[in-house]
């Protein structure tokens, strides 16, 4: 259950809701949470970073102090820095900008896998709804009919 709500709070929603952090974190202060388990699963998933780094992000928002309760924590290897970490909170703040906007990017690119993921991450950022997002970040974009 934590694996999904990470993964896809953060690839679907990039975790722009304050309820996606407490969700996440809630669960991950579960005792009976199997944290080799997890990390086993990601590595053979191959979403580690992408999954280590968005729990990152809740841990050091919320800070819950997962990495004394987790022996396999790969903070130091998978930790947002300081800009990409105000970059997601930003949106929850109504503080969003083109520039966090634009940080927030770098950072799904740097969490792809592969070279052919990150082309295809490239390529979908040209999409309308992406630009859109780029041009009005503050509110959603609603066409005049």
């Amino acid at each position: 259950e934590l694996l999904a709500l990470v993964l896809h709070g953060f690839v679907h929603h990039e975790l722009d809701s304050l309820l996606q952090y407490v969700d996440i974190a809630l669960l991950s202060l579960e005792p009976s949470i199997d944290w080799d388990y997890v990390t086993r699963w990601c590595r053979e998933a191959r979403v580690t970073k992408l999954f280590w780094s968005a729990l990152g992000l809740v841990n050091s928002f919320l800070e819950l102090g997962l990495q004394q309760r987790c022996k396999a924590w790969e903070l130091s290897d998978f930790a947002p820095c300081p800009a990409t970490s105000r970059a997601y909170l930003a949106p929850l703040f109504g503080a969003d900008s083109r520039r966090h906007f634009v940080e927030r990017r770098r950072h799904l690119l740097g969490v792809a896998r592969n070279p052919w993921l990150k082309l295809m991450q490239t390529l979908r950022f040209a999409s309308v709804d992406e630009l859109q997002k780029f041009l009005w970040p503050r509110a959603e974009f609603k066409p005049q009919k």
